[in-house]
């Protein structure tokens, strides 16, 4: 690595000294290394959230639905007090394998929760953290490490994807230290889901196309092979392959032989894929949250906050979400925040200008891989509403599409003396990516919670309210038990002495709380209740309390009690 970094400072900063063209290659090295560990640095302290509960789920063979209903049938069949009471711990059996289960038995059961309950999610990810499971144990470090190497994978595959394009091994290490440190790269290593495995295979794919369209057929059944893969990875990667596409029509045109072997090396992934594509079809159920109508302000307010997510966490600015994707409007104003908005903005614009203005074939190439999927995803929104385009990691292929672009744009020209023909501006602009992606990322990594967590982001609060609580009893219904695992993961790691009761309420039946149980447990909360149960227990007396408005917690009192 050091000799390589060397040769980048030897072609591209001539004028400095051999000694000082080693250090800078040392310097850089350095921040390739500190975005490395940054991956795997406090992997179990911020909250597991809802989505990484169901990768829990599913890689111990759980369905969600399944799961909900067999809760829901326990409830039913017996009484409100105290058969379905349980303690709050006793969900996280719902996140491990089965203990007497080899790995192959648990693969299979692990195959079958996500192609019969969650089939939008096809099984590579979770077959390679179904692994690490059997070999290490099923902590939460271990879910999140899966995620993490697939996270340090992508950085040298962006550096060879930047090799393919431009043949420089300046532009690749340049490449491979801004996706190194950039905070959005970070946080999806650290999160128990297939999107940096997802971002290894866009860029991999990418590069085998390139080589393919300049190669021999055997180029075409290894492109073909990936694209199995990743389609095998996410379903996201469909709008790879539609990029690809209009890669393959500008660069060579539809009548061209290498757009006929383009077309059958997708057909031959896509013949691959049938099996999943069919369990698709068969059971899928549709996601109601994407198709929630932000309005074109809240579009283009989201779209903006996008674009800072490769090169600072804007998030560390505010305590509070500053996207919501379960409401319908954002409520945190971000103030000056628009300052570093407007900053990043510029930037984007000037490295799409730079990279224009050089070779156009590799400008064609990264502009269709985040534009295409970008367009795919904003044009529902803006004609049939929905927020898809604004989802963070919906927007991996666009976010890779920016980086390479700022890898180009980024790479200082020599001697690094304005009047010799360089220019500083592009040095500094780099030191100033390297900062703002590494101190937003330390800073950010303090707080338990983040911009990534979406509907979980509050969870933390709520479960500091229940240490805090003497003798706690949670209510909610049967099928917000995933929901509350996401709370007892937080409290499992802080190794709170609290554990709280839960009862179970099977929807929308409302259970009948005996006055005395105000007594036995001290104090009793509502977590995400559903209104049926509201309007029970505001009939039966109690009085209701919000504690954490945006965490859904409420507290129950009798009527004169403040207790």
């Amino acid at each position: 690595m050091i000799g390589i970094l060397n040769e980048f400072f030897r072609a591209q900063w001539g004028l400095l000294t051999r000694g000082d063209r080693r250090w800078g290659a040392i310097l850089l090295a350095l921040i390739i290394a500190v975005g490395i560990a940054l991956r795997f640095t406090n992997l179990d302290g911020k909250v597991v959230w809802i989505d990484e509960v169901h990768s829990f789920m599913r890689v111990g063979g759980y369905g969600k639905t399944a799961l909900t209903e067999q809760l829901e049938q326990t409830v039913a069949a017996t009484d409100t007090r105290p058969a379905h009471v349980m303690l709050l711990s006793d969900l996280l059996q719902f996140q491990r394998p089965p203990e007497d289960q080899n790995p192959l038995a648990g693969m299979g059961r692990t195959i079958k929760a996500l192609a019969t309950d969650n089939p939008q999610h096809p099984p590579v990810y979770y077959l390679a953290a179904r692994l690490m499971v059997s070999i290490f144990g099923p902590a939460i470090a271990t879910l999140r490490g899966t995620a993490a190497i697939f996270g340090v994978a992508l950085i040298p595959a962006m550096g060879w994807l930047a090799w393919v394009l431009w043949r420089s091994p300046s532009i690749s290490v340049v490449t491979m230290a801004v996706t190194a440190v950039s905070p959005f790269q970070i946080a999806y290593a650290q999160e128990a889901r297939e999107y940096s495995l997802l971002g290894v295979m866009l860029v991999v794919t990418t590069g085998l196309l390139l080589r393919a369209m300049d190669g021999t057929r055997r180029g075409w059944w290894i492109y073909g092979g990936g694209i199995a893969v990743g389609l095998y990875t996410h379903l996201l990667m469909g709008y790879g392959i539609v990029a690809h596409g209009v890669m393959v029509l500008t660069l060579a045109g539809w009548r061209s032989p290498i757009a006929r072997k383009f077309g059958l090396a997708i057909a031959g992934a896509l013949g691959a894929f049938i099996p999943w594509m069919v369990a698709y079809l068969v059971y899928f159920r549709g996601i109601g949250w994407i198709g929630r109508d932000l309005g074109l302000i809240g579009l283009l307010r989201r779209w903006a906050i996008a674009w800072t997510l490769p090169i600072f966490d804007l998030q560390t600015l505010y305590n509070d979400q500053i996207f919501d994707v379960a409401a319908i409007q954002d409520l945190t104003d971000l103030g000056w925040g628009w300052g570093l908005v407007v900053m990043c903005g510029g930037l984007w614009i000037w490295c799409f200008w730079r990279l224009w203005k050089g070779s156009r074939r590799s400008a064609w190439v990264v502009t269709a891989l985040g534009l295409v999927p970008f367009l795919m995803l904003a044009l529902p929104d803006l004609v049939d509403s929905g927020q898809r385009s604004t989802v963070g990691r919906f927007l991996m292929p666009v976010v890779l599409a920016m980086q390479l672009a700022m890898g180009y744009a980024l790479t200082p020209t020599p001697p690094l003396k304005r009047g010799a023909g360089g220019d500083p501006r592009t040095a500094l602009a780099l030191v100033l990516v390297i900062m703002l992606g590494i101190g937003s990322t330390v800073w950010q990594g303090r707080s338990p919670t983040g911009w990534n967590k979406y509907t979980s982001y509050y969870d933390p609060a709520v479960a500091e309210i229940l240490v805090e609580s003497d003798r706690p009893l949670i209510i909610t219904g049967a099928e917000k038990s995933g929901r509350l695992m996401s709370i007892a993961h937080y409290l499992n790691v802080k190794k709170s002495p609290v554990d709280p009761t839960v009862l179970l309420a099977a929807k929308p039946a409302v259970p009948s709380l005996p006055k005395d149980t105000v007594q036995e447990f001290q104090t009793i909360y509502l977590y995400r209740p559903y209104s049926e149960l509201i309007n029970g227990l505001q009939a039966q007396g109690w009085q209701l309390q919000t504690i954490n408005a945006p965490g859904q917690l409420i507290r129950l009192g009798l009527p004169g009690n403040d207790s």
